[in-house]
């Protein structure tokens, strides 16, 4: 694994449709919006709900500490051309295990254009190459198959269910976990 201190901040990355850069306080008002739709709601159990503009203060000021703390990732999904927020998506590194956690939501506008297929693709080829981490997770509510086809299109593998891994909104969930190594066929 690459030594992490000599990155400064995460970079922007760029495909061909979506710009991965950043949180901004100009983004506020599509993320509140974004984080009280039903679907990010039901499926993100660290998201306030509802979702209110302090919440989106005080995640910004997290987001912009979390690489140097706890080296962790945040980026809006964006589309290239008309820089408007499409979903947020995350990378929590692991050091000690030389792994990362991709997390992600999707605004209700870009759901079914793959975009977060695409997002997820360039964030797992960064920690991949640029970061040499030697593997990653993705964890997903066993009922949330739109995440696990996510997670299986960009390469992840399906390694099993973690029975009670978690409380969201008041009830106990099991979770899949999915995992992906360098090596394996992407």
């Amino acid at each position: 694994m690459k030594d992490l201190g000599e990155i400064k901040r995460p970079p922007e990355l760029i495909g061909d449709r979506l710009l991965l850069r950043p949180p901004q306080a100009a983004d506020k008002a599509a993320v509140v919006q974004a984080c009280n739709d039903c679907e990010v709601e039901r499926w993100c159990f660290r998201i306030a709900c509802p979702y209110r503009d302090e919440d989106f203060d005080a995640f910004l000021g997290t987001a912009r500490r979390s690489w140097h703390r706890e080296r962790c990732a945040h980026w809006v999904v964006a589309d290239a051309g008309s820089r408007k927020l499409l979903g947020m998506i995350s990378l929590d590194i692991e050091q000690l295990r030389q792994s990362g956690e991709i997390g992600y939501w999707t605004a209700p506008r870009a759901r079914d254009r793959h975009v977060m297929s695409a997002a997820a693709r360039l964030v797992r080829d960064w920690a991949f190459a640029d970061l040499e981490l030697e593997r990653l997770e993705l964890t997903t509510d066993v009922d949330n198959v739109a995440s696990q086809r996510t997670a299986e299109s960009i390469g992840f593998r399906r390694e099993g269910i973690m029975r009670g891994y978690l409380t969201s909104r008041g009830v106990r969930r099991d979770c899949v976990l999915y995992g992906l190594l360098p090596a394996d066929e992407r």
